[in-house]
């Protein structure tokens, strides 16, 4: 009789979930098709992987054999899917160098391959240990399961550099937010992955084998969360914000339209007074790169994105001079009032634009008062 208790039904329905949002991942049309499909590819991969480790606790092994090591054999698998899966959601392709990621997946595929397609007695025997295995295959064994320890570790640098923020820049938020999230719990995944077995092998003591079991369980669970409640994030967020204009179709018209949005913004919402405002935030707001939105700017302002941004908040501060209730308000509270983030920056870009100080500005303000 097959066990079934709390912790195999946790799996057994992670493993559901999972199943289910593959499938319906890699039929989406929406989005990213090259990522979607990833982690269609992904999600199956570690429900797969769960399925084995449940038919062991259940007992179920007993009557499908096969499945004996069969988790072990796709663990490789899992660092380079979500690697790829990263980077497709960046917009990245997968070029024909992508596949040796896989090839510690193929070794282990090549070299346990007997064993796999060995019969059910042999196997039973082999797994229970009424037969003792070759001193070379302990050996390969042992490499194995370190290299997969190895792999691991290398992909969590791999990740956090391969995607660093220098590479996303056409990201929307949404989307950089969802991908920081799968960055860090890959992180913690193999954290616990290698920290678990690899203390068990060194020290014969660590994290029970289901902290980990239960860690894959917990991202399918998130996934399906989030696809559920916030069904942006998986199934509609998950793309890539491509500039609606490339740089060769960028036409004048386009130029002064985006233009004409983006003051309306400035007037309207007054962004500038952030003084942590950059380009990249405006960027985004029109779903356009940094480079269109710097050369939008150019064209129709004559000034860079700074001098742009800085000139709204000298016009600001020359409000908060003016007025007859501030006047004597300190010019370090007017430069932060203004959007400035310092005192040396609100009296270069003053002087700038005004051609003179604010101290001598605010004086000759005062002086025109005086004389009507």
């Amino acid at each position: 009789m097959p066990k079934f208790e709390l912790k195999e039904a946790i799996l057994l329905l992670a493993i559901g979930q999972g199943v289910f949002l593959a499938l319906v991942l890699f039929l989406l049309k929406r989005g990213s098709t090259l990522a979607n499909r990833l982690l269609s590819i992904l999600i199956l991969t570690l429900s797969f992987y769960l399925f084995t480790i449940f038919v062991f606790w259940t007992g179920l092994i007993r009557s499908w054999p096969h499945f004996i090591m069969t988790g072990t054999l796709v663990l490789p698998l899992i660092p380079p899917l979500f690697y790829l899966y990263l980077r497709a959601l960046m917009g990245y392709k997968v070029s024909r160098g992508a596949y040796l990621h896989f090839l510690p997946f193929l070794v282990q595929a090549v070299y346990w391959a007997p064993f796999y397609f060995s019969s059910v007695p042999f196997k039973v025997a082999l797994v229970t240990g009424q037969i003792e295995p070759a001193m070379y295959s302990k050996l390969i064994g042992n490499f194995f399961e370190y290299a997969q320890f190895s792999q691991h570790a290398i992909y969590v640098a791999v990740i956090w550099i391969g995607t660093g923020v220098r590479y996303h820049s056409n990201l929307d938020g949404i989307t950089r937010n969802w991908l920081t999230w799968v960055k860090r719990y890959f992180t913690f995944y193999a954290f616990v992955f290698v920290v678990g077995d690899l203390s068990y092998k060194l020290f014969d003591f660590g994290l029970p084998d289901y902290v980990y079991f239960y860690s894959i369980a917990l991202f399918l669970y998130l996934v399906g969360y989030y696809g559920y409640y916030q069904q942006h994030v998986v199934f509609t967020g998950l793309q890539v914000i491509k500039p609606k204009y490339s740089y060769s179709t960028l036409t004048s018209e386009d130029s002064t339209e985006l233009f004409a949005k983006l003051v309306a913004i400035m007037e309207g919402e007054k962004p500038y007074l952030n003084y942590n405002l950059k380009l990249k935030d405006m960027a985004d707001r029109l779903q356009l790169s940094v480079h269109h939105l710097s050369r939008v700017v150019n064209e129709n302002s004559g000034h860079n994105f700074s001098d742009f941004i800085n000139a709204y908040r000298v016009k600001e501060a020359r409000k908060i001079l003016e007025d007859p209730d501030k006047m004597d308000q300190k010019m370090l509270a007017v430069a932060f009032d203004s959007g400035f983030g310092n005192k040396v920056s609100f009296y270069k870009s003053f002087k700038k634009f005004e051609g003179s100080s604010p101290v001598e500005y605010r004086g000759r303000i005062q002086g025109q008062k005086a004389v009507s």
